[in-house]
């Protein structure tokens, strides 16, 4: 039986939870515009802010450098005594006055009580702190008056703050009010006047994803809001979307394969200690579990359900990769991994493969291989993991829909090239 998903609370200014489901992809940004510090009055606390906008993947956006008139001065006569709803005045939104006096969340991500992401202003300070990782921004040098854009970033191995604004001369025409409208956000030009200042923190790190089960956690949560709006397979760099049902098993097929891409450009980012016993590789079923453990999160939002070492009659299968069409019907995948250097790994392509996928009755098969030729370790014969695709793909029986490489090698350093 599913287990109950547990609670979900996101707070994104006027964002829903089911908003939450933009921080599942394991690349994104959010883009706070004509942001400014907020204000405490005896009652009530203000803060001026614009338009908010979330992309799919990480990178430095058009919307970084605008030029945006200070404030107005804002006085508690301005504000209406009645705060139901969190009137807006002059540019600011202003509501209940804040608990703390020195800190201000702007995000908030809780699955269960757990801190999953948080941005927040503390004091003169802004901290951006997502899975255990944290980063901050002294922004003591800017004046209280100026607005700014922000943008947070993430991805599996870094996470970055930017604070951002242009200064110079006639920039008044290049003005855009509060901030590029969200509908606008895919057309809008930035002007390229003006000086960019810029303020920004970053740390690397080791692979990080977001949790399996915390991401089928706002998956569910979050649902109703999801829109299959590209039945026809997502490319890869779209993979980051969330999917409730595939069009039929072809869309099905093509987001799998735009998932192992995901992983296979994660891997080779990072560093890929995962799968090695220091300077040996790991067996077939402890790699696989360290595979598994990159695939988990990121088909749960795709509503891809995983099963590892699964069952079958003439054995256990690595992964089962199940989904749902728009007519109801159940997909099934099944990625069979065998290490490069494997004695068995032609066989695995051309019996072991087919042999599960005609067992179980899967509409498709993807024979994986781990690569580990590199700095410490030298086999095998192919010299390259393209050359060994090459191979495998000329002897690869017609129900193998394709043969794909994850790439684990400490590679070969530049400077000893």
């Amino acid at each position: 039986m599913e287990l109950e998903s547990p609670p979900v609370e996101f707070r994104l200014f006027s964002f829903r939870n089911r908003d939450a489901t933009r921080l599942l992809p394991p690349e994104g940004t959010i883009v706070f515009q004509y942001l400014g510090f907020p204000r405490d009055f005896e009652d009530c606390t203000c803060i001026p802010r614009g338009p908010v906008g979330i992309w799919s993947q990480a990178g430095v956006t058009a919307l970084d450098a605008q030029w945006y008139r200070r404030t107005e001065k804002i006085t508690r006569a301005d504000i209406p005594q009645d705060l139901t709803g969190s009137p807006r005045v002059k540019d600011h939104i202003c509501h209940a006055l804040r608990p703390d006096p020195n800190s201000y969340p702007l995000s908030a991500l809780y699955v269960d009580g757990s801190e999953v992401q948080l941005v927040a202003f503390v004091g003169k300070r802004l901290l951006y702190r997502r899975l255990g990782h944290s980063v901050e921004l002294d922004l003591q040098e800017i004046p209280d008056d100026l607005r700014f854009t922000l943008s947070i970033e993430w991805s599996y191995q870094h996470i970055e703050a930017r604070v951002t604004w242009l200064e110079g001369e006639g920039l008044e025409r290049y003005f855009s009010g509060r901030g590029v409208p969200y509908e606008d956000l895919g057309t809008y030009q930035p002007p390229h006047v003006g000086n960019v200042i810029q303020f920004k923190s970053r740390k690397d790190f080791e692979t990080v994803l977001l949790p399996a089960r915390v991401a089928r956690a706002i998956w569910r949560q979050s649902k109703e809001a999801i829109t299959d709006t590209n039945p026809a397979g997502e490319p890869p760099h779209e993979v980051g979307a969330p999917r409730k049902v595939y069009k039929d098993g072809d869309d099905f097929l093509q987001t799998t394969l735009n998932v192992f891409s995901l992983i296979q450009r994660i891997l080779r980012r990072t560093k890929p200690h995962a799968f090695w016993d220091a300077t040996s590789p790991k067996s077939e079923p402890h790699s696989g579990t360290s595979l598994g453990l990159l695939l988990e999160p990121i088909c749960a939002y795709k509503n891809i359900r995983l099963y590892q070492e699964d069952p079958s009659r003439s054995g256990d299968v690595d992964f089962v990769f199940s989904g749902i069409s728009m007519d109801l019907d159940h997909l099934q995948l099944i990625l069979e991994i065998k290490n490069a250097h494997s004695g068995r790994l032609e066989r695995g392509l051309t019996h072991q493969l087919p042999k599960y996928m005609s067992e179980r009755e899967a509409d498709y098969g993807v024979y994986g291989i781990l690569w580990y030729k590199g700095r410490t370790f030298d086999e095998p014969a192919d010299v390259t993991a393209e050359d060994c695709l090459a191979r495998l793909r000329n002897m690869k029986p017609d129900q193998v829909h394709e043969v794909v490489a994850f790439d684990v090698s400490f590679p070969v350093q530049a400077s000893k090239l």
